[in-house]
């Protein structure tokens, strides 16, 4: 009967424990913003020590030698402390990501809306540049501005394709707007299709800081490549020149990414509370573990009482 309630506070103690990991590994994998070899590591490395410790502290208080007791209980209590308070900083850190949980998922979900909007926002610059350049060459092009500059009107407009003024001034237009566009939107179609993968999706889910930060390199990267084709040395003789400006994606990003990426020190108090249940639950076995009745080595060395043991 002891054995079987020794082995099932071992089943009890390893799958609390497990439990405890995969929080510290969600909120480890935060902190790293979505690498996951040094999270794993880590955590099975904490399942291993903690699991050892807890086998080596049941075995040293059944030992019959009082200074193996004492020493062994010692060591490997001081081990499993110290691996358990280096676990809830990544533990305190997850909670802190539920406590968020609510802000955390709007403003993700801004984000990718912000995302989404990126290529509108955009086609609305490109379509404003193109209007003000238009009317650069209406006002250059008109009677007024032929006579005050006929020279500026010859640069401009007199030797732009077209037989009429309208029509050079059409085809300028058009000129510009494929010199600001991007040559193909397939990758902008394949971008919105993932951006539209990523809504409603959950904290627990492991990939999401990964996700967060992929977000975030694409639209930084999509946003450096429409300032490349709008930077002033691309613009047109004559054109007024417009920067594109797109600050939206970066302000929800940093909101997001601040949540989670400072662990919080001290831990919360829940998280403590937490974690000592855990301790509490995962040394079952070594409550249920019975003290060996030799009470010194001297004696010992007499004695015919055999050594306890954690299952019996």
């Amino acid at each position: 009967m002891k054995q079987t309630t020794f082995s099932f506070a071992l089943v009890l103690s390893v799958i609390v424990l497990m439990a405890y990991a995969f929080v510290a590994f969600l909120g480890m994998v935060y902190w790293a913003e979505g690498a996951l070899l040094v999270p794993i590591i880590s955590t099975l490395g904490f399942l291993a020590v903690a699991i050892l410790m807890v086998l080596w502290l049941c075995r040293a208080k059944a030992s019959r030698w009082r200074r193996m007791r004492l020493v062994g209980q010692a060591v490997a209590g001081t081990f499993f402390a110290i691996v358990v308070l280096l676990s809830m900083l990544p533990f305190g850190n997850f909670l802190n990501v539920l406590s968020h949980q609510e802000e955390l998922t709007a403003d993700f979900e801004q984000t990718i809306a912000s995302a989404e909007e990126l290529d509108a926002a955009y086609e609305q610059y490109v379509d404003r540049r193109v209007e003000r350049y238009r009317q650069r060459l209406a006002t250059v092009a008109s009677p007024g501005g032929q006579r005050s500059n006929p020279s500026e009107y010859e640069t401009l407009v007199g030797g732009a394709a077209g037989s009429t003024d309208a029509e050079k001034i059409d085809n300028l237009c058009a000129s510009l707007r494929r010199h600001l566009l991007p040559a193909s939107d397939s990758t902008s179609t394949a971008f919105h299709a993932w951006l539209d993968g990523m809504k409603g999706i959950s904290v627990w889910n492991v990939g999401l800081p990964a996700n967060i930060k992929t977000l975030h390199n694409e639209v930084n990267s999509r946003a450096e490549s429409y300032n490349r084709l709008s930077a002033r040395e691309r613009s047109f003789n004559g054109e007024p020149y417009e920067p594109f400006a797109y600050a939206s994606f970066n302000d929800n990003s940093d909101r997001l990414t601040a949540v989670y990426r400072t662990l919080p020190l001290p831990p919360s108090v829940p998280a403590i509370l937490l974690a000592l249940l855990t301790v509490a639950v995962t040394l079952l076995p070594y409550w249920l573990t019975q003290k060996s009745i030799v009470g010194n080595d001297t004696s010992s060395k007499n004695s015919q009482t055999p050594e306890a043991k954690p299952y019996e």
